[in-house]
């Protein structure tokens, strides 16, 4: 049985772990890696191409936080 709180808490300290917890571990996995490609291109970039990687991050982690959420329910 998964338990929502959890799910939720790990999907929001790292995105796609909380669809790693529910059982979908190819999508989950793939949300991870693109999450932390992004972060780390936001992190070691400069100019427009960081505001952008950075951006995307934030997007794909908020979507990955409601996928989590909507997958549970």
């Amino acid at each position: 049985m998964v338990n929502i709180v959890i799910a939720l808490v790990l999907s929001f300290f790292i995105a796609g772990l909380g669809l790693v917890y529910e059982g979908k571990v190819t999508l989950g996995s793939g949300v991870i890696l693109l999450w932390t490609m992004l972060c780390l291109i936001a992190l070691y970039a400069e100019g427009i191409i960081s505001i952008i990687a950075g951006a995307s991050a934030a997007m794909v982690w908020a979507c990955s936080f409601v996928t989590t959420f909507l997958k549970v329910h």
